[in-house]
């Protein structure tokens, strides 16, 4: 019984530390989240300070549209039903800011640096959606 109960407040203490994790985002700044991104990529991929600054303008780049189209969307406050063509077409968008991303990225990274950057993103996106642990480990 001691046991069941330490358990169930164990996974109770996880999932609201999970929650905390995906709410920080929100509160945080571009220019903070651009930083951090920043400072996880050049651990990951040893960049050197060019490279991190390049990083850092094409980080906050980003993370200034996504705060953008969050205030949007919390302005409308609404669930619009999207037709097929507007579907289509923020999907377009998304895959053609993603082309966008690799591209600059590539003119920054050196190969080495670029295939690490790429296995990270892949692994980043198997646990997206929903993959967890079903990626390959290398």
């Amino acid at each position: 019984m001691k046991q069941l109960l330490i358990l169930a407040l164990s996974i109770c203490a996880l999932s609201l530390n999970a929650q905390n994790r995906r709410g920080m985002a929100k509160d945080l700044s571009a220019e903070q989240l651009a930083t951090l991104q920043t400072k996880k990529l050049t651990l990951a991929l040893a960049l050197d300070e060019s490279q991190a600054k390049k990083v850092y303008e094409l980080q906050f780049q980003q993370a200034t549209e996504r705060k953008e189209k969050r205030g949007e969307k919390e302005k409308n406050n609404t669930k619009p039903e999207l037709s097929k063509e507007q579907r289509l077409a923020r999907q377009n968008e998304m895959l053609d800011s993603k082309i966008a991303m690799q591209t600059s990225m590539k003119s920054i990274l050196n190969k080495e640096q670029f295939d690490e950057w790429r296995r990270l993103q892949k692994r980043k996106m198997s646990r997206k959606k929903g993959g967890r642990g079903k990626h390959k480990r290398q």
